[in-house]
This record gives structure tokens, C-alpha cells and sequence, in this order.
């Protein structure tokens, strides 16, 4: 479940930086994006919190 949304969550890094050298940050798309990276990246912490994992979790 970590390795995933670690991988979803460097899909989505890579895809705001294209819409961003695209100047498309102003759009829904980009807004939507950072509110998928913002939910993806908190799960990843609580997870990482219940589990006790600390080295896998760091970003």
C-alpha cells in the first residue's frame, strides 16, 4: 500500500511540473491535482504513522 501511493504520489509530482512548464496552473485540472498530491500525501503520512514505519515513509 506505501510502495503504491508513493508511486502515485511521484505520478502526480511529475504531471504538475509538466502543467506548470505547459503554463497551465491555472486551470481545474492543476487545482486538481495538488488537492489529489495534498489527500495522497497525508494518507501516506497517517499510514506510516499506524504502521510505526519511519525510513520507509520519508520523502
Amino acid at each position: 500500500m506505501i510502495e503504491l501511493l508513493k508511486r502515485e504520489l511521484d505520478s502526480l509530482d511529475e504531471a504538475i511540473l509538466h502543467m506548470e512548464a505547459n503554463d497551465h496552473a491555472d486551470s481545474k485540472e492543476f487545482s486538481k491535482l495538488i488537492k489529489k498530491k495534498k489527500i495522497i500525501k497525508t494518507a501516506l503520512r497517517r499510514i506510516c504513522k499506524l504502521e510505526g514505519i519511519r525510513n520507509e515513509c520519508n520523502n
